[in-house]
């Protein structure tokens, strides 16, 4: 285990463990030069094949670019024992899990989120990474509405007893189950409250669904649908009135225009 206080590469130190697993652990961490807050994740398992697989993930986690994961900012070893690590920004502390644990949350808003995660998930997947642990605690909300996907848990898809992508996406319809209920488990009635419009509940619908045939195939055919139903604002013409977005929006206004420019259509105006 390492201390508070430690520090890596002569670079970074070790502020507040946030999460152990036996194997690896998840520290906030103080990046000295430039002064700003840094999550740092250190493999801790002391053997070499496992430090080696770790830092070779992290080397191609920093290639994977995408406004929805948390930058990967450095990686290598630190101290007379080589010990592995690797750091990534710190967007913010607070999480979707923060926000559904008051009840649920906007469908618009939840609906952008979806979007967005999937993008970020289409892109994580398509360099043959998997994250593995796709839940509201690990998506991040930072100062000025950016959400990002963490806990530096991406792993290789090729490696043994590493997730699937297509468990990632089931990852994801939970967290949109959890954002739209509240509630953190499905029930077996699986039912969503009559507010969340048609569109949305059949992909909330095909993701959490108990026969795996009804699974969306790809984060790119889930980033598709959800694309769709911003662009065309079937989401927010199912309000009556316009819907109270949470403390953290994204500007819906913004990603329906990006939603659209990436189907190639023109964008609607808010």
């Amino acid at each position: 285990m390492a201390d508070m206080g430690m520090v890596l590469a002569n670079r970074y130190r070790l502020l507040e463990l946030v999460a152990a697993d036996g194997a690896t652990e998840s520290w906030r961490a103080a990046d000295l030069p430039s002064g700003r807050d840094v999550a740092v994740r250190l493999s801790l398992t002391g053997h070499a094949d496992h430090a080696e697989r770790f830092l070779a993930v992290a080397r191609r986690a920093a290639r994977v670019i995408h406004p929805g994961i948390v930058c990967v900012l450095d990686s290598g070893r630190s101290g007379p024992e080589g010990i592995p690590f690797l750091v990534t920004e710190l967007p913010g502390t607070s999480s979707l899990a923060t926000l559904t644990q008051a009840g649920p949350l906007d469908p618009p808003w939840v609906l952008e989120v979806v979007w967005l995660l999937a993008g970020a998930l289409e892109t994580a997947h398509a360099a043959g990474l998997v994250h593995q642990n796709v839940t509201s605690a690990n998506v991040l909300l930072a100062p000025g509405g950016a959400v990002k996907l963490t806990d530096l848990a991406l792993s290789d898809a090729a490696e043994p007893d590493v997730g699937t992508p297509a468990g990632d996406l089931c990852d994801l319809g939970m967290v949109a189950w959890e954002c739209l209920t509240g509630a953190p488990s499905l029930p077996a009635a699986r039912l969503l409250p009559a507010v969340v419009p048609p569109g949305l509940a059949a992909l909330v619908a095909d993701l959490t669904a108990a026969d795996l045939r009804a699974h969306p195939v790809t984060a790119a055919e889930v980033a598709t649908r959800a694309g769709e139903l911003l662009a065309d604002q079937k989401i927010v013409d199912h309000y009556a009135q316009p819907p109270q977005l949470p403390v953290y929006p994204l500007s819906l206004a913004i990603s329906r225009k990006l939603a659209a420019e990436a189907l190639g259509r023109p964008g609607r105006p808010a």
